[in-house]
């Protein structure tokens, strides 16, 4: 089973990482959160729901990701099937600037064994918010 270290930012914001004991985090905090761990847990690692997850961590650690055109083609890819996920969880108690409604990859540096993405996140609630995402990647 794979396992990942989550860094996240918002803004100055550190949501938690290497060291850190995290904190209770809601409204656009919590959906980016929990988009970034269903983006880099590996869909049926979870034993109790295999359709948790997505395929992009699969990619990056497995050393597919070497351009440009295949950071945006698994990036996209996962960041649909992260989102289908989310809405068939939804209960209808959501606060609108905790469910994302699209996420876009804005841009990002491609670095081996370091990727960072930068990634927009729209919420119901209309406010669009830049999150930055380091990834390490498989070391070659």
């Amino acid at each position: 089973m794979s396992t990942f270290d989550l860094s996240l930012f918002i803004a100055d914001q550190v949501l938690g990482g290497i060291g850190s004991p995290g904190e209770a985090v809601t409204g656009p905090e919590k959906a980016a959160q929990r988009f970034s761990s269903i983006l880099l847990t590996e869909k049926g690692s979870k034993e109790y729901d295999p359709s948790y997850g997505t395929d992009f961590i699969k990619y990056v650690r497995g050393g597919a990701i070497r351009t440009e055109l295949d950071v945006n083609m698994y990036f996209n890819q996962a960041a649909m099937d992260a989102l289908y996920y989310m809405n068939s969880q939804l209960t209808g108690t959501e606060a609108d600037d905790e469910v994302i409604m699209s996420i876009t990859l804005d841009h990002f540096e491609l670095n081996p064994p370091e990727l960072n993405l930068y990634i927009i996140m729209l919420t119901r609630d209309g406010v669009s918010r830049e999150l930055v995402l380091p990834v390490k990647m498989l070391e070659t």
